[in-house]
């Protein structure tokens, strides 16, 4: 875990639901937009609002920072931020990975890429049965046959989801040894196409 101090720019609190029922998610904006998660703890029950400076510990996590409640500390209003070793604006946070910054198309080693595929898998299943569900009997598939149907077509849609088929277009238009730009322009050239 890493220690992060930070200017609180602004509070928001957002309904959510858990195993345990509906709650209320609250979220720390830093003066510099880093958005930071802070749990179900209302930080106005701290004595933490706009303006406080706060330290924290906390981790990065699939949406962003977050912070452990329990360990913020709130400074004397007035307190200056602290400032890197012979640095003269205050400290950095870590960027965080949160919902407007991840990438597309997805890289293929990118931590979502199993949630692609869970449910490029369970969006296949419904799919294919739903599809075997409108053939005559004697038609159905056989189970290793009804297998190869669900994993085609769960690959399929993974491919789409993640933008890897975009990336293979591309790949095969202008080969493997392509730069950023040209990759970008080829994928704004073929979506295009294909809303054309």
């Amino acid at each position: 875990m890493a220690t992060y101090t930070l200017e609180v720019a602004s509070i928001n609190a957002r309904p959510v639901t858990t195993k345990f029922g509906a709650r209320t998610a609250f979220d720390l904006i830093a003066k510099d937009g880093t958005k930071y998660k802070f749990k179900f703890t209302n930080p106005a029950t701290m004595g933490i609002g706009e303006g406080s400076i706060i330290t924290a510990t906390g981790a990065v996590g699939d949406y962003g920072i977050e912070l452990d409640p329990k360990s913020a500390t709130l400074r004397p209003p007035g307190t200056a931020m602290e400032t890197p070793a012979g640095g003269s604006g205050p400290a950095a946070a870590t960027p965080a990975r949160t919902y407007t910054t991840k990438p597309f198309p997805l890289p293929k080693d990118h931590g979502d890429t199993a949630i692609i595929r869970q449910n490029a898998l369970t969006n296949a299943v419904a799919t294919v049965a739903d599809f075997i569900a409108t053939q005559p009997t004697e038609k159905w598939p056989t189970i290793e046959e009804w297998q190869e149907l669900v994993i085609t077509t769960a690959y399929k849609y993974a491919e789409f989801s993640s933008g890897q088929r975009e990336v293979r277009v591309a790949k095969a238009r202008l080969g493997d040894g392509m730069t950023a730009e040209e990759m970008r322009k080829t994928l704004d050239a073929h979506l295009g196409e294909e809303a054309a």
